[in-house]
């Protein structure tokens, strides 16, 4: 029985080859699984904070009167885009086909 020409081993080269290229295998499976586990990690972090803490809307209500906007219709989605008419407060006031619609900021 001849040696292994990539390690000198005792055995046939075949063999170590083989084995080499599991040990890569694996190395590489358990290095993705390791990224995996850290965006899945911090995918979650983010759903958290954003339940908790709900969506920065300062900026949406520092628009300008006359900017086009999206409305998110819990039947349709998001529909749009309209013109924004008013802002005061937590509400919004936007020109649906020429008719005027109060919108309520989801939180604020």
């Amino acid at each position: 029985m001849g040696r292994c020409s990539v390690c000198d081993d005792p055995f046939p080269a075949s063999d170590c080859e083989q084995f080499l290229h599991i040990i890569q295998r694996t190395e590489a499976i358990r290095k993705a699984s390791a990224a995996v586990a850290q965006i899945h990690a911090k995918r979650q972090i983010n759903d958290t904070l954003n339940t908790r803490n709900g969506p920065d809307i300062s900026s949406d209500k520092k628009l300008a009167i006359g900017s086009e906007v999206r409305v998110w219709r819990e039947s349709k989605g998001w529909t749009g885009p309209f013109r924004l008419i008013e802002v005061s407060g937590g509400n919004c006031v936007v020109d649906v086909d020429g008719r005027h619609q109060d919108i309520l900021f989801a939180t604020g």
